[in-house]
């Protein structure tokens, strides 16, 4: 199988198409399920070329503005000058930071990222700095 972490998500590169090209079907169709993060970044392709802008902004504009989902982002760059927590992960047993790629046409299928704890708003609750809940 191929490795889809660097495939670009640009509307003018082919890099999608032609790799989808060369996959074969391992089922027939609806005779099983199977999961790929490839779908997922072949569905942020398409809203792009759809919407006609980037994945990153049609979800900025269209999800992340509406809901109010201040801490939420489509950059590591941007969610670290927000206070992004370090990356870590285990080495021998014990943890360690460590620097995790963040391939931009890997962004829909598992890049974006969020915070639960609600951001400091207009919003009149008692307290901007709990989680949310529904009223």
């Amino acid at each position: 199988m191929r490795s889809w972490i660097h495939l670009p998500l640009h509307p003018r590169s082919r890099t999608l198409e032609l790799a989808w090209a060369s996959v074969t079907l391992s089922h027939s169709l609806g005779a099983a399920y199977a999961y790929a993060n490839a779908n997922y970044d072949t569905l942020g392709l398409l809203v792009q070329v759809v919407a006609g802008q980037s994945y990153e902004a049609y979800v900025e504009q269209h999800i992340f503005a509406p809901l109010r989902m201040r801490n939420s982002f489509t950059s590591k760059v941007a969610a670290e000058e927000q206070g992004l927590a370090s990356s870590h992960r285990f080495w021998f047993g014990m943890p360690s930071p460590f620097d995790l790629p963040y391939p931009r046409g890997s962004l829909p299928s598992g890049y974006l990222i969020s915070s639960a704890v609600a951001a400091p708003d207009s919003d009149p609750s008692p307290r901007s700095d709990t989680i949310r809940t529904p009223a």
